[in-house]
């Protein structure tokens, strides 16, 4: 887990010595081809993996558990507040501040940040 942002993603992939990792911004890392952005190997990937497959359903359940809901986005520029109020209100959880809040439930997880470009607050959970 790292902090959102690509600057930071990459620094810290590079930094771990990763393999392959990914963001739902979408980018790819593959350590084989020289740490690069590289979405056509992504799709290559997948390629590959429908081949061993009889139907892309079929293939996309192999993939199911690696699927994260859609994050959501919400204008606001209260945006420090927004974050710090989530924290006031999930404090009996497990917070994790990375970037933004992480609330860690017992079967559930949600995580808001503020965007780093525009006057959002995104929100993924699960």
């Amino acid at each position: 887990m790292t902090r959102v942002g690509r600057n930071a993603f990459v620094r810290e992939v590079v930094e771990a010595n990763g393999l392959l990792a990914g963001e739902v911004s979408t980018h790819l890392l593959f350590k084989e081809y020289g740490t690069i952005e590289m979405p056509v190997a992504g799709f290559y990937y997948l390629l590959k993996a429908f081949e061993k497959s009889e139907s892309i359903p079929k293939m996309m359940e192999e993939f199911d558990i690696y699927t994260r809901g859609q994050v959501l986005q919400f204008i606001t520029v209260n945006q420090d507040d927004v974050i710090e109020n989530l924290k006031k209100s999930y404090a009996d959880f497990k917070l994790i501040t990375i970037d933004g809040v992480r609330v860690e439930g017992p079967d559930w997880w949600l995580c808001a940040r503020k965007s780093g470009t525009e006057p959002l607050i995104k929100v993924a959970l699960e």
